[in-house]
């Protein structure tokens, strides 16, 4: 009830949702992607769902060796959003909202938006804690992981109060 922790080399959550056959709420001018890592560590690793393509790729890397953030959804791979993270630990969301918005959010809190635009639905199963190339798992975390979430895109305000509901979880199962 406190998470899942990658090894580094062959540990990841497997969705089962892909979004170009799912159906549903992820659409492509709608989607978000999240996550509560309970890690604060600098890593090249993907924490987030990454569904690997020349053509509507989704990434959520929340910090890299650079403190940076990266993050792209339902676009060709591009520069998506690339900004400032120099905490890996806490609730991410990574979201668009429209064909040419996309932003970044920890803990409820903006990090960068973005107006890349979107090219259409991933091809392949979410991961968390691993790169998905057509549903080849890659690119392994070692981060623990406490949640993770998916759907149609979140504003501000939902982003913040999925973040307040998950805190309220974390602390009362002592996480």
């Amino acid at each position: 009830d406190r998470g899942y922790t990658g090894n580094g080399s062959s540990s990841y959550i497997n969705s089962g949702f892909n979004p170009s056959t799912a159906g549903g709420a992820y659409v492509q001018n709608s989607a978000h992607l999240g996550l509560w890592s309970r890690t604060n560590a600098q890593s090249a690793a993907i924490h987030g769902g990454r569904t690997l393509a020349a053509v509507a790729e989704l990434l959520l890397r929340i910090r890299d060796a650079s403190d940076v953030v990266l993050f792209r959804a339902n676009q060709n791979a591009g520069t998506g959003i690339a900004a400032a993270s120099t905490n890996s630990s806490g609730h991410f969301v990574g979201r668009r909202s429209a064909s040419n918005a996309i932003a970044a959010l920890r803990n409820g809190v903006s990090l960068g938006t973005g107006t890349d635009v979107s090219a259409g639905l991933p091809n392949a199963n979410i991961f968390f804690g691993a790169l998905s190339t057509a549903g080849i798992a890659g690119s392994f975390s070692t981060y623990e992981m406490a949640a993770g979430h998916f759907g149609s895109s979140l504003d501000n305000t939902e982003a913040l109060d999925t973040y307040n509901a998950l805190q309220t979880y974390m602390t009362a199962v002592g996480a």
